[in-house]
Formats: C-alpha cells, sequence, structure tokens
C-alpha cells in the first residue's frame, strides 16, 4: 500500500498537467459540434451523472463528454483550459470560487451531501470515533484535501475538533491519501484500511460497507452544486442539461436513488416561460434585453405591457406574473408580499415638452397659467 501525505504543490502541478494534456488531446476540434456539451464532473457523483447523462441524450441527442477528478483538481484545470461548458461540484464553495475567478456564469444547487465514517461490514476494528483513527493497529485512508472536496471538509472538520494535524500524521505514518472520495471508498472495501471519510452518498454506492456519522459532522453538510462555465459556446444548451439535471422530475430521483438527498429543484420544462407584467413606459429600454434573454437561457418571456394602474388592479384580482416590473414604486403598493425583494432597476425625472424652439418660451410651472 503506497503511504504518502497530500500531495506537494509539484505533483498537483503535474497531476492537473497531465489531466489537462489528455482533456484536450481527447477534445480535438470537437467544441465546435453543437450536438456535444463538455462537463467537469467531481469523481463521486459518476454513477447518477452517467445515468442522467444517457438519458439526456435519448431525449435530447446531446452527447454530454464527462470528465472526472477531485472538484479541486478540476476547479485547477478549469483555470487553464479555458473550455467546456460546465462544472459540477461536490462543494459550492469550488463553484463560489470559480464564480469569484469569472470561469462560472450561475450555479444550481443538485443534492446535498455530509461527510461520514465508512469501514468493513461488522466494524471489526470496533472504530467509533475521530480518537479511534489515532489507534497505531488503524489504517485510514482519507481524500487529499488540496484536489478532492471530501478531503477539504475532513480538513475543516478536524481541525475544528483540534485533530487535523494528528489524524494527518497518522495516515501519513500507516494510512494513505487518495485524490477521489471512489477511491477511499474503494480502500475499505478492498480491506486495504479500515476505515475512510466519505459522502453519504457515497457509502451508500457500497452495500457490503458500513457507514455512520462523524462527531460535529452534521455541521458540514454541503451542496452537490453545477455551474455553467463562462468560456461555453453555447450556454443555453449547457443550461438546458443543467436543468434537466437539476430537475425534480428528471435529475433528481436519479440522485435519489443513488443515495443523495436531492434539493427541491424546478418542475422540467423543455422551454420555460416566464410572465413578464410591465409597465408600457418601459417597453422601449427592455425589449431588447428579453430577446437577449431568450436565447441566452433558452426560455419564452411572455411580456404583458400596459398602464401600471391597470396591471397592479390585474395583479389584484388575481393575476400571478412571474416578474411586475413597474414605472413608480408606489405601484408596488398592496402586492408586495406576492413578490421576493424589489429591486430598483432605473430613474427618471418628470419633464415638459414643447414644439421645437419653445416658441411660448415655456420654462417652469407657472408659464402654463
Amino acid at each position: 500500500m503506497q503511504r504518502r501525505g497530500p500531495l506537494k504543490p509539484a505533483l498537483i502541478s503535474l497531476a492537473v498537467a497531465a489531466v489537462l494534456i489528455g482533456l484536450l488531446l481527447g477534445q480535438g476540434n470537437k467544441r465546435d459540434d453543437a450536438d456535444e456539451l463538455l462537463m467537469y464532473c467531481a469523481a463521486g457523483m459518476k454513477l447518477p451523472v452517467e445515468a442522467i447523462a444517457q438519458a439526456y441524450e435519448k431525449e435530447h441527442g446531446v452527447t454530454v463528454q464527462l470528465q472526472y477528478a477531485g472538484s479541486g483538481a478540476l476547479l485547477t484545470n478549469l483555470q487553464v483550459a479555458k473550455q467546456g461548458d460546465l462544472y459540477l461540484a461536490a462543494d459550492a464553495s469550488y463553484t463560489d470560487i470559480a464564480r469569484e475567478k469569472g470561469l462560472v456564469a450561475e450555479t444550481i444547487p443538485i443534492a446535498r451531501i455530509r461527510p461520514v465514517f465508512v469501514v468493513a461490514g461488522g466494524n471489526p476494528k470496533n472504530i467509533l470515533s475521530i480518537s479511534d483513527l489515532l489507534r497505531e493497529e488503524v489504517r485510514a485512508s482519507l481524500a487529499n484535501p488540496d484536489v478532492a472536496s471530501v478531503g477539504k471538509v475532513t480538513k475543516s472538520l478536524l481541525g475544528k475538533l483540534g485533530q487535523w494535524e494528528a489524524v494527518e500524521a497518522a495516515v501519513q505514518n500507516r494510512g494513505v491519501f487518495k485524490p477521489t472520495v471512489n477511491e477511499v471508498a474503494n480502500d475499505v472495501k478492498i480491506g486495504a484500511v479500515d476505515v475512510g471519510i466519505v459522502w453519504d452518498a457515497t457509502a451508500r454506492q457500497y452495500p457490503e460497507l458500513e457507514a455512520f456519522p462523524i462527531e460535529t459532522g452534521g455541521d458540514f453538510v454541503k451542496n452537490v452544486t453545477i455551474g455553467v462555465l463562462a468560456e461555453s459556446k453555447n450556454p443555453a444548451a449547457a443550461l438546458h442539461f443543467a436543468r434537466y439535471l437539476s430537475a425534480r422530475d428528471k435529475g433528481g430521483p436519479v440522485f435519489e436513488q443513488h443515495g443523495y438527498a436531492p434539493v427541491a429543484g424546478d418542475a422540467w420544462a423543455d422551454r420555460p416561460e416566464i410572465l413578464y407584467y410591465a409597465g408600457g413606459v418601459n417597453r422601449v429600454a427592455i425589449e431588447g434585453t428579453i430577446r437577449a434573454f431568450e436565447e441566452r437561457e433558452g426560455v419564452t418571456v411572455l411580456t404583458v405591457y400596459n398602464g401600471c394602474g391597470i396591471l397592479l388592479g390585474q395583479i389584484k384580482g388575481g393575476g400571478r406574473p412571474d416578474v411586475y416590473h413597474t414605472c413608480d414604486a408606489s405601484f408596488m403598493a398592496g402586492v408586495e408580499h406576492l413578490f421576493g425583494e424589489a429591486a430598483p432597476l432605473s430613474s427618471a425625472e418628470i419633464v415638459m415638452l414643447t414644439a421645437p424652439g419653445n416658441p411660448r418660451n415655456i420654462k417652469t410651472l407657472s408659464d402654463l397659467g
């Protein structure tokens, strides 16, 4: 059994470079094909994502090419490759970082997971807590915190308990660090180690193993999150698959079948419709943006233009638009509770109009008398 600690920076760079070269060679000129999407996927999500991608291809004729690695390793690849369409990370902190770096345009939560212990059936070494990982006869496999999401969470969890340094030393001495959560679970399955820390959903995919909670592990529940890459050549198609993956009647049940706690996503719609009430005075300013939004998001916006007072009356009478865009904030009165927090978009002044050249020299309200 290989015994080593977390990968050193130089080794991480070499590993990332090797993966990246494989990605680039494998893709060739396929990125121009509108019927293909390239998705970087956290290795622990392989089973549900492959099943969903196959169903999506049958329904929509679009192939989703999947590249697997730890969430951290994939994030590093994104910064170098600057190509692809989607990035699914086991922990939203990675997609948050990707968004901050301008690599991801938008994100959608998919499912929730938490770290757990996993041991052989019957728990022969009677491992019950973090302190048991320090026993001389116990061998542990942990995910590398530099490249895998569950490794990063494990380090944070053990750090909170004041045990990270001691456990890291024990694993370096008689255990092993692995780059993905699947490899940690496999180490326990084949008996190479006595215990590992994996996601609860990963543990459910290994019926021959036993899983049990880690102290304070409930404080480290994470969201599996998918992001549409800013470099995507076809963002509408990428978002279409991301919505399919997260839909409560498409991808959601598949994640649940594989042991994940799905987030309550939207019902699936091939091309969603949005009902937009807008004050008529806004029309010229927003029409171009709405058309661009429809193209980018793959949706249809049904826009109703009218006087704000008329629109307000329609809402009070039972109309339920998805968006209500007034020309004056006062026309929100009485319907605020039907919408989320209002956001100011623009401001305007009331002015007087005259014939060209202002022949009557009208400059103030008093001139109207």
